[in-house]
């Protein structure tokens, strides 16, 4: 579909605008996750030692092992097929099958009408769009061997696909229609072209051309027969055009975040949402851009793999925008050297050259001076070819110059002659990721990687005492100010404020020499900037390049609201830490005086281990380094998945506090006493802690005649302590029902110092936050695709963009349905609940009646007088809901229990500030806007 159709079917769609419309993309420690548990470590990074080893197209099928195995796996049916006409080249291997076979092994189906399952068509067709979409592309189509190798699968394509095929069982309930239930596809449909017919377009005529309807014309056989197993080790240039045009995609969906970001505030602010609303836009945004750079990450390290000598950038881009001066290299090695040069060798020769352009004059590491003569020696290259190196080694610098718009002039003279031995005449500045807008023109991912290389420099030659100082207006004009469109607009601000910000961080600030815990999965970002600064002497990976180049496509996608942002975020994360600061007052904690709350030392740890994060807001960090959208979107989503939902659910419960507020408000309700709705807190606390295996014991609610004995379960108690307390409860209960008196001592049945021998299982957040769980334990084994149709997912899955497209929605609609969960303190929660729980006793007359006159002498601190509340409140209040006639009613020292705790938790949570307990706005006030972004597949 042309991208003119494109545009007018979303506007036809009523989509909202974003920056630039694309089609699909379809983003402490861990206490709770388990190592043993496959389903939890599935799609865990592995180091680059252990990934060297594992079998990468298993646990994650990249592009490059996909094509192949898809090719791989129709030549195999070929073979299973006819054995007698796949012939072999003489002298090969016995898998080493001649190319023109597959020609005469197709034919020979034709002729047999042979039936043919569909997933040998779906393998070929895979492996023809892949190929045709590199051969199509900018470079030139690679070379001979593979255009003819493309031309015969399409010659198989036209035959096979004429032959009868095995009936396809589609499951019951199974329709064409769309699937989306009123959700919304951030990255709209992966298939769209297959399904749209376009009268003009471009998509249809590629797809008539590499899938024809009839026979074609069998290629001309070419005089050196080809075999499988060369072409296939000759990937090289196609494998790195793939990772480019990947690099492309995930710098789309960047592209796309954005630009819905900015869209959603500006929508906000006509609505008169209060700015903060925007957070959550902001954390999904990070998210998604978080599992693009992991994407990235995962796909260098299978480029790496399949080609070994491809370690760096510049070695990639030599093999893709330098073919013909490859060859004529080669042909220079070989008239002129005695070394058995290989073409690999020489490609890793021009890549590094292209390193030493990019490196600066002054970097010690710059090879300038002798890459060339260290290569003829090293390949005994004879003074004639020595000078023609030399020459082709400033042909390289000439061309390196001109992308990057540097000038047209070079350190020996003539570029007339340079351009002629670099065949051809140089295109315009930034034209090598031609037809790749994210990632080329005026946003040139290179240009990205030049300056990150020139300032790692700067870091090497800076001691940590004394950093590289800006110069202010050398880059750019200052002071920086938004309204840019160009990457290159971005130079002063990225060289003179965010990286010299980051360099002090990382030397003298929060982060010198420490690892956040969770960095690698809510901040990826922070790793790498990480690896950036301690690596200075080493070439920039590409995963680098891919982060700092995100968060500058960020800035250019928000640019008319930038500052607006900054501020927003700021003052988001000012305002958490300063209701912490309300629930430290609140529970009078200080570490010099005896708090009236008994408040355990792990809770006290924990609350300084999230108060320490709020050294991110130091002043003398620039707010543009920082706060910009991913920055800001990186670091509020660390505070609120691991300071926030981690910690939090540590010490929301740390007294049994929680349990409490649950277990008597699910009594209530089970007794029609109250009903949700009233306390709109209460109400997010009991749906979100519902799912909670600690909290309830199982994975329903228990019911009445159940509570008391779920209740001390939970607590921690056995299962035959928590039977024997329950039957207790209810004899209790029925005693007083038939009005016996009760003495003091029954008030005490159960000694306080009994309640320490239990075993309290703590709260796992991935059963009250499913995007923490997608998101910290990457888990994604029960992941649904909700937004494609069953056409859709039968032509694209398995394949790892899809997979990453499935996932990426799924976390977005999981925040979405956790929007209160996420925008609430838990922290503040946690203290506000202690207060009830505090103040139940004295509410329910407890404290002067029970606690003083039993506790014996000695033993009236805060850990005893919780233990007897405790007590008290499951074998009678507990105990009443879950076994009197008339709960509501009942009464225990001349108290109605159920009317007096249903009054003082409805007036308790109900009398809440929400300022105190919400830290960003998460309510949703756009529902009906539909958000769709169009991107192209493969």
């Amino acid at each position: 579909m042309s991208r003119k159709n494109k545009k007018k079917k979303s506007k036809n769609k009523g989509n909202a605008r974003f920056g630039r419309e694309r089609r699909p993309l379809n983003a402490a420690t861990p206490s709770q996750s388990n190592p043993q548990d496959p389903k939890q470590n599935e799609a865990t990074p592995l180091p680059w030692e252990n990934l060297k080893k594992a079998d990468l197209g298993k646990g994650f099928p990249t592009v490059y092992c996909r094509y192949k195995a898809a090719t791989n796996r129709f030549v195999a049916y070929l073979i299973e097929q006819c054995p007698s006409v796949m012939g072999q080249r003489e002298g090969s291997s016995n898998d080493n099958y001649a190319i023109d076979s597959l020609m005469e092994a197709s034919d020979m189906l034709a002729n047999t009408v042979h039936t043919i399952d569909r997933y040998v068509l779906s393998d070929l067709k895979l492996a023809i769009r892949i190929r045709s979409k590199v051969a199509r592309s900018v470079y030139g189509g690679g070379d001979i061997g593979h255009k003819y190798f493309l031309d015969v699968l399409i010659y198989c394509w036209s035959v096979l696909n004429a032959l009868p095929k095995v009936p396809t069982v589609i499951k019951e309930g199974e329709d064409s229609s769309d699937v989306d239930g009123g959700r919304k596809n951030m990255f709209e449909t992966l298939a769209e072209e297959d399904n749209e017919d376009d009268e003009d377009s471009a998509d249809a005529e590629d797809d008539v051309r590499m899938f024809p309807p009839a026979p074609v014309e069998r290629p001309s056989l070419l005089p050196q027969p080809l075999t499988l197993d060369e072409l296939m080790k000759s990937d090289e240039r196609a494998d790195s055009i793939l990772f480019l045009l990947e690099l492309e995609r995930n710098m789309e969906a960047v592209v796309m975040q954005y630009g819905y970001v900015a869209s959603s505030f500006e929508f906000s602010l006509g609505i008169c949402c209060p700015g903060s609303a925007i957070v959550k836009k902001l954390l999904g945004a990070a998210v998604v851009t978080s599992m693009a750079i992991e994407q990235v990450r995962r796909h260098e390290m299978a480029l790496m793999i399949h080609h070994e000598h491809l370690t760096t950038p510049y070695r990639v881009l030599a093999t893709v925008f330098f073919p013909e001066i490859t060859r004529e290299v080669m042909a220079t090695v070989r008239e002129h050297a005695e070394g058995s040069c290989t073409e690999k060798d020489v490609t890793v020769y021009l890549g590094d050259c292209i390193e030493c352009y990019f490196r600066t004059a002054s970097d010690q590491y710059n090879r300038k001076d002798e890459i060339t003569q260290e290569f003829c020696d090293k390949w005994e290259v004879n003074p004639t070819g020595t000078k023609e190196m030399e020459q082709y080694f400033w042909a390289i610098h000439a061309c390196v110059n001109y992308e990057l718009g540097m000038g047209s002039k070079t350190e020996d003279g003539d570029l007339d002659e340079r351009q002629q031995m670099s065949d051809g005449v140089l295109p315009e500045p930034y034209s090598w990721f031609r037809g790749m807008p994210a990632i080329g023109g005026d946003r040139a991912i290179h240009h990205t990687l030049r300056l990150l290389q020139g300032f790692r420099n700067a870091i090497h030659n800076s001691p940590r005492d004394c950093l590289p100082m800006p110069i202010r207006g050398f880059f750019g004009k200052f002071p920086w100010i938004p309204r840019k469109r160009k990457i290159r607009d971005l130079d002063g601000l990225l060289m003179t404020d965010i990286l010299p910000g980051w360099t002090e961080m990382f030397f003298r600030g929060v982060l010198e020499e420490t690892k956040l815990p969770r960095e690698d999965e809510l901040c990826p970002l922070i790793g790498l900037m990480r690896t950036y600064v301690a690596e200075s002497e080493k070439p920039v990976s590409w995963s680098i390049v891919f982060g700092i180049h995100a968060m500058l496509t960020a800035i250019l996608e928000v640019e008319p609201i930038f500052d607006k942002l900054v501020q927003v975020g700021k003052q988001v994360f000012k305002n958490y830490f300063s209701q912490l600061e309300w629930a430290r007052k609140l529970l009078c904690i200080d570490h010099k005086a005896n708090s009236p709350v008994p408040m355990p030392d792990s809770w006290c740890q924990n609350f300084d281990s999230v108060r320490s994060l709020e050294n991110f807001s130091q002043p003398s960090f620039g707010n543009r380094m920082l706060w910009n959208p991913l920055c800001a979107g990186s670091i509020l989503s660390y505070l609120c998945y691991y300071g926030n939902l981690e910690l939090g659910c540590h010490m929301i419960d740390c007294n049994s506090q929680l349990r409490i507020v649950l277990y008597l408000y699910h009594a209530l309700l089970e007794n029609s006493i109250l009903s949700k709705g009233k306390a709109l807190v209460l109400d997010m606390l009991y749906d979100r802690f519902r799912h909670s295996k600690a909290i309830w014991g199982g994975s329903t609610l228990p019911k009445r005649g159940e509570i008391v004995r779920r209740f001390w379960f939970c607590f921690g108690k056995d299962f035959i302590d928590s039977r024997r307390l329950s039957d207790d409860a209810n004899q209790t209960i029925r005693a007083m029902q038939l009005g016996k008196p009760l003495t003091k001592t029954a008030h005490a049945s159960s000694p306080p110092s009994r309640l320490d021998k239990r075993r309290v299982v703590p709260i796992k957040v991935s059963e009250v936050s499913k995007s923490y769980r997608r998101i910290c334990h990457r888990d994604f084994h029960d992941v649904v695709d909700t937004h494609h149709t069953p056409q859709e997912r039968r032509e694209y899955e398995g394949t790892d963009f899809y997979r990453f497209a499935v996932r990426a929605n799924d976390t977005i609609d999981a925040m979405k349905d956790e929007e209160f969960l996420l925008s609430m303190n838990l922290i503040s929660c946690g203290a506000v609940v202690e207060q009830f729980v505090d103040n139940l006793g004295r509410t329910m007359q407890w404290e002067q009646k029970i606690f003083e006159p039993t506790a014996p002498k000695g033993s009236r601190g805060p850990k005893e007088r919780r233990q007897f509340l405790i007590f008290v409140f499951a074998q009678y209040l507990l105990g009443a809901l879950d076994f009197a006639k008339d709960p509501y009613n009942f009464e225990f020292l001349d108290v109605p229990l159920g009317k007096a705790s249903s009054s003082f938790q409805t007036k308790f949570f109900t009398g809440l500030n929400p300022q105190n307990l919400i830290w960003f706005d998460g309510r949703n006030k756009s529902k009906n806007r539909k958000t769709t972004t169009h991107f192209s597949t493969i």
